[in-house]
């Protein structure tokens, strides 16, 4: 048997024949316990649930097997049969790919394919490899190919999309079905390339949650939740029925499938899978979720077999369609090609030819455009801080670095959210691809280096670590062997090397200052650059000769990234936030194709063009050598290098199986080496400082640049000058022998003394400076000091530590001596010095202003602590927090708030003695006005902080600190605040709320969900609504929502939590809809004195119908008194009652009688309206009042207006 996986003939003109019998196997084994077992007709269901993604055997109920790890409110679901894959959408705002696999140790982490908002409907076309998709919230129907290329919007709002849900297909038919719940729920059509949409269902439609197809039959069925019903029709949307309506199996059902000849579907009410034989009708309970689980939603259904996705009998168009790249089908077997991004389609409607489109990092987001600027997308929505980006064509993989992150990830062209990371670098600003040789190069602006390593960052080599003082911008032209790179630092300038370090030069040194970005012209040999600072781009030939000024400063702009295509040129601009295109031939023609708002979050960084062109084919010089480390390409266009190899003749590398024969002795500051044997002519020996035990984090030598010592005719070689304590990776290199040590030098007998530089007394405020000692030797955590009184006792009046080479005191006592111990970690070895305080001039002395607030009593009486001036804080807590931020909310003493100007302290990683100071202005928060807010950034991802706090008020007065620890790592949200219901109506409710006063993290949006609790004259409940999420802009204080389609007389849960990157706690509230509006059931009998009887107008609002199961919920009656000059008078018996008469009618009234319904013979009395003041004029309302809980329903008539006699 053979199983064909025909990948289209548009893609590269062949397909893959894939013998496979095992697979065959196995398709025939499920089948033969699927259909061939008598009595067993069950088939395995695929079922997202809240949390994970599940294949059930309706044959045994207990065997149900997750196929995937945990996920985040899986929503919508379907598979590939012959692929063996299945595809879900979650809350999250994606859409994956994972194995169809029963075995809990096969999961794979699951792929992504396409970034969304809420996916609510998906569907996978298995003759194309396509999937579709709906998303509420962009109002969009979408497809992509399997793998998220060939991306498209189908329709959008301006088709008239509304709600999109549920989505099925009949590839056979070339066919694609939606549900719309919008205002006019509805159910449409088109072919699957998009073309001929049409709507088939448009009545008797409320919340169409569900759809399925039978593909024998060409039947349609819908799900309506709302109504509790499952109808079927005509591909066209003919022969409508409706078989089946039940509150008990299908009310709030929300996933549907068919397979044979039975329906399946899951009920949010009863938390139960239920199945329908269509010829019967008959309906069983197959699964009910019990005990914890039920918090559990079934959100997506899907029957799983082979027949469902049999190849059809109907040629599939597209083989026969030419297509240059992919096809798609519609209507009436007809064919549409359609092109990758970047690609337009020619006139003959067949061929795709390359135009190349635009990718920029905009720090928070990686988007890419087409030339013009147009046609956007977001390829990655969640980074931290992505600066410089590059790409690999040929291998599809796009590069890029985030400076917060400190990482450089790879991932696939268009596919950015599967990415991986190869290097972690502290701060790349800059890198380049060499798409020859395989190598990455990037720049370090904290180290102060240029490496490369491979593409999956392995053999990572340090090229350049000397005279770099800030490196930024690098190109590479593997063609011509070099690569570029841009400092900024002291002495700006922009340098070229052989690919492999080899003939460094400076091409550009003069009118030059922050050359932030490169790019080249491989055709010209030319090289661009931007400067930041001088507002410039400029141009010069690859020895830095014929240099050209392009744009001056005549435009105001600070430009960042650069990128050269067809004689134009694409660059960012920070100053505008936007991206901007000119000729390089005419620069007069200046085109912003790309802009946000001029926040950081958004500032656009780095450009590039993708293109093919732009990286010809080319010999890879290194593919032809074996290399232990890195194969970088050399001056040589045949011959790559091996790096840190000696070579010996042609392509030799003379380290493989050479014995070690040196011997080491390593003290704490030197290292001998002794080799045995011949003495070497020569001997080169590289010593490299790789680690300090001392140093927190493990992290990488400050001093760890290469050494280079060079010995002739001897055997024994002494490296002196080392660091104690510290990890050396020594290089030896000689005519007869290479190895590499690796040597750690011994750790000093006793700490290095503090040397204490200066003492500097003014009254009674001392500060002492000393020299810094080496901080990388194990025991060291942080300077020790102590303050001893200069007595027969020499009591320690004061003692801590620092971080820092100085410390002050501002709180010793006038005319006394004291001496004052500086050290590390051992209280044996430190320096020591002593010093005076001057006597007291007069008492007036000790309440000078600065020492007002310091919490010391220097004046006997305490009179120096003047709280009236003092800096109190009353509360420090954290309300959001990211990777690198935590943002505080502080209360303040209202005497501090009058005189606050800013807040002070200072911080330090859990476990760690290390501090570090802050500063931030005092300003009120935006969210709540009576407490401050502020944010100390920088900060390591992931890690436990204590922070000191301090309130300062004019003249630096600083009072005590307030401590407060939190961590780094993104957690769930508080609950919103002040959730309350400011108005309802019989079928919606305004709910108002608050930001939550704990976000800890970025607020991204609201979710709202209603849960129905209890229903009047209803025995079973409840439903719930589907879940709705509000975009929330962050640190907004105030947010409204309202909650439309829900029932009269009926009572809600509902709940709101906030979402940043994780489902957030929620606060929930009841509320209670009114009756729905009725006619007026009893008629007022209304007399006035001197007047004929009053007509009566008929209501505002009349009711669209009348519900007479609402009239048992009618409680009163009253009648009000209109005055023209809009008397009010209240009522206090009306109670809850006033505030909704208020606002049906107006506040001008007055009540002229109130009685109950009960009361029948006040009905039977004519009600007289008397005492009215002549010549004014007044209109009666007749009002009945229904009540619902603690709901009102209002329904009125008025009279004709009159004047009193």
């Amino acid at each position: 048997p053979q199983v064909y996986f025909y990948l289209t003939a548009s893609e590269s003109s062949f397909y893959l024949v894939i013998r496979s019998w095992v697979f065959t196997i196995m398709v025939y084994t499920w089948t033969l316990f699927l259909c061939c077992i008598p009595g067993l007709r069950a088939v395995p269901l695929l079922m997202s649930w809240s949390t994970s993604i599940k294949l059930f055997d309706e044959s045994n109920t207990a065997n149900i097997t997750d196929v995937s790890p945990t996920t985040t409110l899986a929503i919508a679901v379907d598979y590939h049969y012959t692929r063996g894959e299945f595809y879900y959408s979650d809350g999250v705002g994606r859409i994956y790919r994972g194995r169809l696999s029963p075995r809990e140790d096969s999961f794979e982490k699951p792929i992504v394919i396409a970034e969304v908002t809420l996916c609510d409907g998906l569907a996978v076309d298995w003759v194309s490899d396509n999937i579709y998709w709906t998303d509420i919230n962009t109002r969009e129907v979408e497809m992509a190919t399997l793998d998220g290329l060939y991306r498209r919007v189908l329709f959008n709002a301006s088709d008239g999309v509304e709600k999109p849900r549920a989505v099925v297909l009949d590839p056979s038919e070339g066919l694609m079905f939606w549900s719309d719940w919008g205002q006019n729920a509805r159910i449409e059509s088109s072919g699957l390339n998009g073309n001929g949409k049409v709507t088939i269902v448009s009545s008797n439609l409320v919340w169409p949650n569900g759809i399925s197809v039978d593909l024998r039959n060409k039947k349609l069925y819908i799900l309506d939740g709302f109504l509790s019903t499952i109808s079927s029709c005509n591909y066209d949307g003919t022969d409508r029925k409706e078989i089946k309506t039940s509150r008990d199996t299908l009310q709030q059902a929300f996933a549907l499938t068919f397979y044979g000849n039975t329906l399946y579907w899951g009920s949010w009410r009863q938390h139960t899978l239920f199945a329908m034989d269509v010829g019967s009708g008959i309906t069983r309970s197959v699964y009910k979720r019990m005990g914890s689980k039920v918090v559990e939603r079934m959100m997506g259904l899907r029957a799983v077999d082979p027949s469902l996705q049999s190849p059809s009998s109907t040629p599939n168009p597209c083989q026969s369609a030419g297509c240059s790249h992919r096809c798609l089908v519609g209507r009436a077997h007809s064919a549409s090609c359609i092109c990758p991004y970047g690609f337009t389609l020619q006139s003959d409607k067949k061929t795709c030819v390359e135009q190349g489109y635009l990718v920029t990092s905009w720090r928070k987001s990686i988007r890419r455009y087409n030339l013009d600027g147009n046609n956007e997308e977001a390829l990655i929505d969640t980074t931290a801080a992505a600066i410089s980006i590059d790409y690999h064509m040929k291998k599809n993989f796009i590069f890029w670095s985030d400076i917060e992150e400190h990482r450089i990830y790879r991932a696939p062209l268009g596919q950015l959210n599967n990415k991986t990371v190869i290097v972690v670098a502290e701060q790349c600003d800059g890198l380049a691809v060499d798409w020859l040789h395989d190598v990455i190069y990037w720049t370090d602006t904290h180290d102060d280096t240029l490496e490369a390593a491979e593409l999956d960052g392995s053999n990572r080599k340090t090229i350049f670590s000397d005279n770099l003082d800030e490196p930024r911008a690098i190109v590479v032209d593997p063609h011509s062997r070099y690569i570029f790179w841009s400092d900024w630092g002291a002495n700006a300038r922009i340098e070229r090397a052989v690919l492999d370090g080899s003939d460094r030069q400076t091409i550009v040194n003069y009118d030059i200052s922050w050359p932030n970005g490169m790019t080249l012209d491989l055709n010209k040999k030319l090289v661009f650059w931007v400067d930041g600072k001088l507002g410039t781009i400029s141009s010069c030939d690859y020895n830095g000769s014929n240099r050209k000024l392009l744009l001056g400063n005549t435009v105001p702009m600070q430009p960042f990234g650069v990128s050269s295509f067809q004689n134009r040129l694409y660059w960012t601009d920070w100053r505008t936030q936007s991206l901007f295109q000119i000729n390089s031939d005419n620069v007069n023609e200046l085109n912003k194709l790309a802009n946000y708002s001029r926040t950081i979050l958004m500032r656009p960084n780095s450009v590039r063009v993708i293109h093919s062109s732009l990286q010809p084919e080319g010999e890879n010089s290194c593919a032809s050598i074996t290399c232990r480390d890195i194969c970088l390409g050399s001056a040589d266009p045949h011959k790559g290098h091996c790096m840190g190899e000696l070579e010996e003749g042609d392509d030799i590398d003379v380290r493989m199986g050479v014995p070690a024969v040196l011997t080491p002795v390593v003290s704490n500051d030197s290292i001998s080496l002794t080799l045995s044997g011949n003495t070497p002519i020569l001997a080169a020996i590289s010593v490299k400082c790789t680690k300090r035990d001392g140093c927190s984090e493990d992290k990488l030598c400050s001093e760890g640049k290469e050494q280079l010592q060079v010995f002739t005719n001897q055997n024994t070689f002494n490296i002196t000058g080392l660091l104690p304590a510290t990890h050396y990776e020594v290089d030896f290199k000689s005519t007869g022998h290479n190895e590499i040590l690796q040597l750690v030098t011994k750790a000093s007998d006793h700490p290095e003394i503090p040397k204490i530089s200066s003492v500097d007394v003014q009254d009674k405020v001392v500060k002492i400076k000393w020299d810094p000692v080496d901080t990388c030797v194990p025991g060291f955590d942080s300077y020790h000091y102590k303050v001893f009184k200069n007595t027969p006792n020499q009591d320690v009046t004061l003692e801590g530590s620092t971080q820092l080479t100085e410390v002050s005191f501002d709180n010793l006592t006038h005319g006394m001596d004291y001496s004052i111990h500086i050290y590390t970690y051992d209280i044996n070895y430190f320096s020591s010095t002593s010093f005076s305080i001057k006597a007291d001039e007069s008492e007036q002395l000790c309440r000078q202003e600065e020492h007002l607030c310091d919490s010391v009593e220097d004046c006997p009486d305490g009179s120096d602590e003047n709280v009236a001036t003092c800096a109190v804080i009353e509360s420090v807590t954290v309300y959001k927090k990211t990777n690198s931020a935590i943002y505080f909310k502080c209360q303040v003493q209202n005497r501090t708030a009058k005189q606050l100007e800013k807040f002070v302290g200072n911080y330090s990683m859990s476990g760690s003695s290390v501090s570090q100071g802050f500063e931030a202005m005092a300003e009120p928060c935006t969210i709540w006005p009576e407490y401050y807010c502020f944010n100390v950034s920088g900060l390591s991802r992931n890690k436990i902080y204590n922070f000191g706090v301090s309130a300062a008020i004019t003249h630096e007065r600083v009072g005590d600190q307030v401590e407060v620890s939190a961590s780094t790592k993104e957690e769930a949200s508080g609950p919103p605040e002040n959730v309350k219901i400011t108005s309802y109506t019989p079928t919606s409710v305004v709910i108002e709320w608050r930001y939550p006063n704990n976000s800890n993290g970025v607020i991204k949006s609201f979710i709202i969900n209603i849960l129905e609790v209890e229903m009047y004259e209803e025995e079973k409940c409840c439903l719930s609504f589907p879940i709705f999420e509000s975009p929330a802009q962050d640190e907004e204080p105030l947010y409204i929502h309202e909650a439309g389609g829900l029932l009269p007389a009926t009572s809600y849960a509902i709940s709101i939590s906030a979402k940043n990157m994780y489902f957030g706690a929620s606060a929930t509230i009841d509320v209670s809809t009114p009756p729905s509006p009725m006619d007026i059931m009893r008629q007022p009998n209304v007399q006035l004195s001197s007047l004929p009887a009053l007509s009566w107008k008929p209501m505002e609002d009349p009711p669209p119908s009348d519900l007479p199961q609402y009239h048992a919920l009618i409680k009163c009656y009253l009648l009000l008194l209109l005055s023209s000059k809009g008397d009010e008078v209240t009522n206090s018996d009306l109670g809850s009652l006033l505030p909704i008469l208020e606002s049906k009618i107006g506040s001008g009234f007055k009540v002229l009688w109130y009685k109950q319904t009960s009361d029948d013979e006040a009905f039977k009395q004519p009600i007289k309206v008397e005492n009215l003041e002549p010549r004014k004029q007044y209109q009666l309302a007749w009002v009945q009042v229904s009540q619902y809980k603690d709901a009102y329903g209002i329904d009125y008539i008025l009279s004709d207006h009159f004047i009193a006699l």
